[in-house]
């Protein structure tokens, strides 16, 4: 089912943490807004949307007795972020939330509709642009990748091997695994985001290639 092109979206905001859709982001929320945030998200069925930062607002208190009781800094978020559905994994005897986001699309941030106790605002979907013929060139990128994410596991990681030769991750279509593929690879946080905002599964292979070709 397709999402629809506008959505209003919960943000938490968490510097050098960037999300892409196909992939699941564990959360382990302590702060009293955000465990509101994330509460509401699950009662209401609402998107949450976890973001790279552009700078930081408010610092945090500088002391603090108690930090389950403190709201932390407050970050200004990126324009460009991935949002998806919350479960909760399990609840702390101290109140704290263990949970994932499974992302599901990118949107662009649009304007508020909310700001206190935490920021929902009302967001746009990021699509990629269609590029049909580019197909062949990117599934030869997607088997160049593939190929050095296993030759890097190797030995020591079985595990993620068979996942990689599995015929589920292997029939992805070469868009689905541009960003799928951000479950194995962790780079710096704004190349990562430079990647998200990118409108193209080509120029994002393309660029994770050439990342993954230079090393030895």
């Amino acid at each position: 089912m397709s999402e629809p092109a506008t959505a209003e979206i919960a943000l938490f905001p968490i510097p050098s943490v960037v999300s892409f859709p196909g992939t699941t982001v564990p959360l382990h929320v302590f702060e009293p807004r955000y465990r509101r945030l994330v509460q509401d998200c699950i009662d209401d069925e609402r998107l949450l949307a976890v973001t790279h930062t552009v700078k930081t607002i408010r610092e945090a208190p500088r002391d603090q007795e108690d930090a389950l009781a403190t709201n932390q800094a407050t970050y200004q978020p990126q324009t460009v972020f991935s949002a998806g559905m919350v479960t909760l994994v399990d609840t702390t005897p101290d109140g704290r939330l263990l949970v994932e986001v499974a992302m599901r699309e990118r949107y662009e941030l649009g304007r508020d509709t909310q700001t206190l106790p935490y920021r929902i605002a009302e967001c746009t979907l990021v699509t990629d642009e269609p590029q049909p013929d580019r197909d062949v060139r990117n599934g030869e990128l997607k088997m160049l990748i593939n190929a050095k994410l296993i030759t890097i596991a190797g030995s020591s990681n079985p595990a993620l091997v068979d996942v990689l030769q599995s015929d589920e991750w292997t029939g992805l279509d070469a868009a689905e695994f541009s960003f799928r593929v951000f479950q194995f690879l962790r780079f710096d946080a704004d190349f990562m985001q430079e990647l998200l905002e990118m409108r193209s599964a080509g120029d994002r292979l393309q660029r994770v290639w050439d990342v993954l070709s230079a090393r030895t």
